[in-house]
């Protein structure tokens, strides 16, 4: 009788847990399709202007080289490249939120991706080889599933 009881209140937990269960599962999916229509927003409304800033530089460049100062060229190259990184950046934050959708095999895009981002980090702020430590599947999965 008692384990009658026992077993009969372990299939109430289990229901009640699969219950919850579906019902996260269902809130996460929600929020991973919000998360993913936010970021072609905003990668859209990113773009527009890059795409602009690039161009003018490129056609300020392309005038006569009476028309600017060689430090005026410099500079507008320093503009156009760092438009075109951050394009890159914009795509590489789209392949991340795209991770949300796929299985957790895809560990080597995010790690690439996270790699990537470290490498440049480390050369632009001139840290030393080897100080970012990544687990990119448990990073990827925390950023788009929380």
């Amino acid at each position: 009788m008692l384990a009658r009881a026992s077993r009969r209140r372990l299939r109430v937990a289990n229901a009640e847990l699969q219950q919850r269960v579906s019902a996260h599962t269902v809130e996460l999916e929600t929020a991973n399709k919000e998360l993913e229509a936010f970021s072609y927003s905003v990668s859209h409304d990113l773009r527009a202007p890059l795409r602009a800033i690039t161009g003018f530089s490129e056609i300020l460049m392309g005038g006569s080289p009476a028309e600017l100062s060689s430090e005026g060229r410099r500079h507008l190259q320093t503009v156009v490249a760092s438009a075109k990184r951050m394009e890159r950046l914009i795509e590489d934050l789209l392949a991340f939120s795209r991770l949300g959708r796929q299985p957790c095999q895809s560990k080597r895009c995010a790690s690439a991706i996270a790699a990537g981002r470290a490498r440049e980090l480390q050369e632009s702020a001139g840290w030393a080889a080897g100080g970012i430590q990544l687990g990119a599947c448990r990073i990827a999965r925390a950023m788009l599933l929380c």
